[in-house]
């Protein structure tokens, strides 16, 4: 006798919307995970995978994934233990993601000024705010374009000031020849669903070539866990669980393999764009930092009322 209605599992609802190549990985960790019968969690073989390769694709150093680029910002904030109620230089054209932390690290957010004709600012900018009280500088590379990094380094070396990188819309953005991120002390990057590669739905990268910032944000993004310290020690800092899940690791492995094309196809795109461009005079392209290959989040354009009117 039939014992009721046949139940079908259904297939998880994100699936669909994933790439052949994600989908793959995707199922072959669910299928280890069947077969362990172990749920897969954070800190696993996936993530740790996932860090590394996103290091080597940076060309060497240390990468630890967070749950949003929200996070990554703070998680690396934090790492740069700046001295509460001190001063952290910003630009003026950012996401809310990219100032928060700064006073939930009960620090004061100072906002440098554009570098004229773009949205980040120069290292004129930036040397006209800092004062005794300024602890750390944020750098973030708006829309894809890089900020003037080696003008920025030559300041914050000649006041002894950190820098960290928000590389949230930057992925794979270079400035002669060098990765955005590798220029300051430490870096963020968001991996969300609109970047350029993400870790599903949300997601960031810490990434850093310094071993003692890695570690302070690995204790930063995990409850203060002593990691990199002798065993026996306990939790060395006050702080919340901020891990990715290997879940989205593994997406983000996909994702990163992809990032080189990419970014390559919005370039070509961006070309596009501008020749068509070329003899309109009520819009016009904005140069960039000399020597800068954006990558491209946006297409920044400027618009001349003058020429309509």
């Amino acid at each position: 006798m039939d014992g009721g209605p046949k139940v079908r599992a259904k297939p998880w609802p994100a699936r669909k919307l994933l790439g052949k190549a994600e989908k793959k990985a995707v199922d072959a960790l669910f299928d280890r995970t069947i077969a362990s019968g172990n749920a897969f969690g954070y800190n696993g073989p996936e993530e740790e995978a996932y860090c590394r390769e996103f290091a080597d694709a940076m060309g060497g150093g240390f990468a630890d994934a967070v749950n949003s680029g929200t996070t990554a910002v703070y998680v690396a904030l934090r790492a740069l233990n700046p001295e509460p109620f001190s001063e952290v230089i910003v630009g003026p054209i950012t996401d809310p993601g990219g100032i928060m932390p700064i006073p939930l690290l009960n620090c004061i957010p100072v906002i440098a000024d554009a570098a004229p004709g773009r949205f980040s600012p120069g290292p004129e900018e930036i040397e006209a705010v800092i004062t005794p009280q300024t602890s750390a500088i944020v750098v973030a590379h708006i829309f894809g374009e890089p900020a003037d990094m080696p003008g920025i380094m030559q300041v914050a070396r000649r006041h002894r000031l950190p820098v960290l990188e928000d590389c949230a819309q930057a992925h794979g953005a270079r400035l002669k020849g060098r990765l955005v991120g590798t220029f300051g002390n430490i870096a963020a990057f968001s991996t969300m669903f609109g970047k350029h590669h993400c870790t599903g739905g949300q997601g960031g990268v810490v990434f850093t070539r310094q071993k003692k910032l890695y570690w302070e944000a690995r204790r930063a993004a995990d409850r203060g866990k002593p990691f990199g310290l002798p065993k026996g020690a306990g939790n060395v800092i006050a702080s919340l669980n901020f891990n990715l899940s290997d879940l989205a690791a593994v997406i983000g492995s996909v994702q990163l393999r992809k990032l080189p094309m990419i970014v390559a196809r919005r370039r070509k795109l961006a070309r596009r764009i501008v020749k068509g461009l070329r003899g309109q005079k009520a819009v016009s392209l904005p140069p960039p930092v000399a020597g800068a290959e954006p990558s491209y989040w946006f297409l920044r354009l400027r618009f001349h009322p003058e020429a309509v009117t």
